[in-house]
């Protein structure tokens, strides 16, 4: 029930909508490249997003660690390569300039999750049904 409330809070507010594709195979590689494009949306393209993230999801209880740390720091350990977050970091330039953010890993690294935790919403959908969370 609630998911449909949330469903159509999104519609109402032209909030972007992304949910993870969790399948058995391949646990944490495939949260990690749904995170990497949900962080990708929400801090370098600005835009305000929802993060919608089921019971059913939870494949490997470390994915509750990765919730937990979107919801108190905004960061995920070990969620970029310094490889993979020079794209992130190129995306980012022109407004780092603009906002006059140096151009060093650090601050491009606080700047972009500085944008993240302004424009994600996360909406954790769990029921008391079942073992794992009674």
């Amino acid at each position: 029930m609630l998911q449909i409330f949330v469903l159509f809070a999104i519609f109402n507010n032209t909030h972007m909508r992304l949910s993870c594709n969790i399948k058995m195979i391949c646990f944490h590689i495939c949260l990690f490249s749904d995170l990497k494009r949900l962080y990708f949306q929400a801090g370098v393209e600005n835009k305000p997003t929802i993060f919608l993230f089921n019971d059913t999801q939870v494949v490997d209880e470390s994915f509750l660690e990765d919730i937990n740390n979107i919801l108190s720091s905004g960061e995920v350990p070990n969620l970029y390569k310094p490889e993979e977050f020079e794209e992130v970091r190129t995306a980012l330039s022109d407004q780092a300039k603009k906002d006059g953010i140096s151009e060093t890993p650090e601050s491009m690294f606080g700047y972009f999750i500085e944008r993240v935790r302004a424009n994600l919403h996360v909406v954790l959908c769990m029921s008391p049904v079942g073992d794992p969370f009674r």
